[in-house]
């Protein structure tokens, strides 16, 4: 399954540390005002709302030196591990980001959120097993979160169990009927086809598409949809906006040269494997199809 760009569960956890930074700043400037002394907790809260914000815009090193001050002030600040968390986790350093998650855990064990991190961190690693103990919690924790039953729906779906990864997705898309801007729907649609429901996979690929998920592997799975529907003509019209999208996806030329086969079309079909084996290099079973068929037309 190609996993669509949708919730990093974090970036719905965004608009809630930018508030909080906010906050603690505004709080912060006013003491300052006042002449009022700063004691080492608010001085974390300090560093947390610098470090958080400093995340968001990319400044990891900044941001790691000042979550990691919040830190050392204060031992209990289960936010700034929880923001250090996630800054591991974007810098690809799993042991410590499921350190500090856990941390953040023990300290706040009612906050859902923080299982809902460490679950996705989980889940990047392959363990998929914690990774659903992580999510179950936090639904347990917070019923009304998508981004758990939505986390849980991607695990069931890697580990295969594909009816349970339905059931997941449904209530995110219930909880969430955005889909978080239309990811929820593109993973669904790759149950769906799992499944052999293929027009139930085009309708959520539509309608991930009306809500905003504008992005080649989207239109590239549509049209393996209506491929397998026997559908070329609506597949290589999906195929040649992937290819006008990126340029570099060159399993999309292939495809496209298959049906253009198919369709009777040989002279395009050549000059689209062409364009597959100038861009992809693997040694494969697609290569040497291709190869094969050049070279067939050369002789």
């Amino acid at each position: 399954m190609i996993m669509h760009k949708i919730p990093d569960p974090a970036r719905s956890a965004r608009r809630d540390w930018r508030l909080i930074a906010l906050v603690v700043a505004g709080v912060v400037v006013l003491l300052l005002v006042c002449g009022l002394t700063i004691g080492p907790r608010l001085l974390s809260m300090c560093y947390f709302a610098l470090g958080s914000r400093e995340r968001l815009l990319g400044q990891n090193a900044a941001a790691m030196s000042d979550l990691s001050a919040a830190i050392a002030l204060d031992p209990s600040n289960a936010a700034a591990y929880s923001q250090r968390g996630l800054l591991y986790l974007n810098v690809s350093e799993p042991d410590k980001s499921i350190a500090d998650f856990s941390r953040a855990i023990e300290l706040d064990p009612l906050n859902g959120s923080n299982y809902i991190l460490r679950g996705f961190q989980y889940k990047k690693l392959n363990k998929l097993d914690q990774a659903i103990s992580d999510f179950q919690m936090a639904i347990q924790l917070n019923p009304s979160d998508a981004r758990g039953y939505y986390n849980r729906g991607e695990a069931y779906s890697l580990q295969g169990k594909l009816e349970l990864a339905l059931v997941d997705f449904n209530k995110a898309i219930e909880l969430d009927p955005s889909g978080d801007s239309g990811g929820m729907y593109g993973d669904r649609a790759s149950v769906y086809a799992r499944l052999g429901n293929l027009n139930a996979a085009i309708d959520d690929a539509n309608v991930a598409l009306q809500k905003g998920l504008v992005n080649p592997n989207i239109y590239y799975e549509r049209a393996l949809y209506y491929r397998d529907l026997g559908k070329l003509e609506e597949s290589n019209a999906d195929l040649t906006v992937v290819i006008g999208m990126d340029p570099t996806f060159a399993i999309a030329y292939y495809e496209r040269a298959v049906n253009l086969d198919k369709l009777g079309k040989p002279e395009s079909a050549l000059n689209d494997f062409k364009s597959f084996l100038a861009i992809y290099q693997t040694d494969d079973d697609f290569r040497q199809y291709a190869l094969d068929r050049v070279n067939r037309e050369g002789q």
